[in-house]
């Protein structure tokens, strides 16, 4: 491997890991848990995708994370301003030629003004979800 290349790759990591120090190390900026509302209480909703779009800057590419067995979901190193949250239907990063596109079934405006901020849960009461 070419010296100079892996002088680059070490650099660029130790760039990384102290920006992730100085900037809170690997928090989240942006958390909460997705729950589906049924007749018998809540339950956790798992591998629901949940988008993060910037309000401020609407040329932003949305992100996207998905929830895990307890309905989690995270993102990182966002910055503080106004988003919106989706919970989507399907997948949005897999679009097939016969697949219709992610349906919004929730969705939610924040304004993030701290470095790290937990939002309530979010309750899916929709029919057929």
């Amino acid at each position: 491997m070419n010296p100079k290349f892996l002088k680059l790759i070490i650099a660029t990591v130790l760039f990384v890991l102290l920006h992730q120090i100085v900037e809170g190390g690997t928090k989240p900026s942006v958390y909460g848990r997705v729950l589906l509302q049924k007749s018998t209480g809540r339950s956790a909703l798992s591998g629901v995708a949940v988008r993060l779009i910037s309000l401020d800057n609407p040329k932003a590419y949305p992100r996207v994370s998905y929830t895990d067995a307890r309905g989690n979901f995270a993102f990182y190193n966002v910055s503080k301003g106004t988003y919106e949250i989706q919970i989507l239907t399907g997948n949005p990063a897999v679009q097939q030629q016969n697949q219709s596109p992610p349906r919004i079934i929730e969705h939610r405006n924040i304004e993030l003004v701290r470095k790290s901020q937990k939002l309530a849960d979010i309750i899916i009461t929709k029919k057929g979800f």
